[in-house]
């Protein structure tokens, strides 16, 4: 799995400066957060206040299994957020995701609070990125 992730970071190091009209044009964001359940819950926290600030978007998260309960809890009435569980050693669920994201591609993507090689990964799918740690 390392090497998929490294091999696309690789390939797709372009870290975009995302603008606010970035913001306001697109109309789905994929947010990939993953990490301890603390740096999650920071990362969700900022991602809800996005989505609150944005209510118009389709939004995408992809993250742990046991940070799904609390995301799945905070936006269970949201119709435009669909939640994803990936787990390091699941191959299958990742190429699910994989194909999932090349035909639904996000516009901007945000590994918000996120350090990780599978966020910085599946950020990557979208038209533009920016990474947390360039942040």
């Amino acid at each position: 799995m390392k090497f998929l992730y490294k091999k696309r970071d690789r390939n797709h190091i372009k870290d975009y400066q995302i603008s606010i009209d970035d913001i306001r044009n697109a109309k789905r964001i994929l947010f990939s957060i993953f990490g301890r359940y603390g740096d999650s819950i920071i990362g969700f926290a900022g991602s809800l206040e996005f989505i609150n600030e944005y209510p118009d978007k389709e939004y995408i998260f992809i993250t742990s299994p046991q940070n799904y309960a609390y995301m799945y809890d905070k936006t269970k009435n949201m119709s435009n957020v669909k939640i994803f569980t990936l787990k390091k050693d699941n191959i299958f669920k990742l190429f699910y995701i994989y194909s999932y994201l090349k035909l639904n591609q996000p516009d901007l993507g945000f590994n918000s609070f996120s350090w990780s090689m599978e966020s910085e990964f599946l950020i990557t799918f979208a038209k533009k990125f920016s990474f947390f740690k360039n942040m």
